[in-house]
């Protein structure tokens, strides 16, 4: 699998499978988001870009796999923003950084992040999916905050994976706020969760 923007940085440009493969990914979680997983259907996804509902089968056997592949698209991503941690001179500093990018990205998945956390509820292979993204998530935070702490040894296990629990509760929970209050305002819950997360990770 791959996450690799078009006309990102990597080296190799993207094959035409792959191509057609995140042109799919990106129509179904379109769909997804719109009209929910049961009822988007395969032919709603193709016709977004003139492929026959049958075509699609050479790439996913379902939609249960697509939504699969979606979640392992945004485990790459999220993996990729944690690994940019490493090397940071300070890391409350450097964990604040990226709240902003983080909250613009919740808020405007959050349909889509909401119909996947619902179809894991009902879906076991969903769940199981979803589950792994997110102890994968936590165990590399986990890793690159414990390695760059000025005072690795005497981090406190129980105390860092508390902090970094609470610290996705609050981007899970925008997720929920976007429905219930789609007018919030962006930029003060920007200071307030850049505020908390300095706190929680102060050197």
């Amino acid at each position: 699998m791959s996450s690799e923007p078009l006309g990102g940085t990597g080296c190799v440009d993207p094959s035409p499978a792959e191509v057609r493969r995140r042109q799919i990914l990106d129509a179904a979680g379109a769909c997804f988001a719109r009209r929910g997983f049961h009822a988007a259907s395969m032919a709603e996804i193709a016709r977004t870009f003139g492929m026959s509902a049958g075509h699609i089968y050479n790439f996913f056997a379902s939609k249960e796999a697509i939504i699969e592949a979606l979640v392992e698209r945004d485990l790459e991503a999220a993996l990729d923003e944690i690994e940019k941690l490493r090397g940071a001179a300070e890391l409350g500093e450097a964990m604040v950084a990226g709240v902003a990018k983080g909250v613009q990205k919740t808020v405007a998945r959050s349909s889509l992040a909401l119909e996947i956390v619902a179809e894991a509820a009902r879906n076991p292979r969903i769940a199981e999916t979803v589950r792994a993204m997110d102890a994968a998530v936590r165990a590399r935070l986990k890793e690159v905050i414990g390695a760059i702490h000025p005072d690795a040894t005497r981090v406190d296990e129980r105390e860092l994976e508390a902090k970094i629990e609470l610290m996705l509760a609050l981007f899970d929970g925008l997720t929920v706020r976007v429905v219930r209050n789609p007018d919030f305002d962006r930029e003060g819950v920007i200071r307030e969760m850049q505020e908390m997360i300095r706190v929680m990770f102060a050197e």
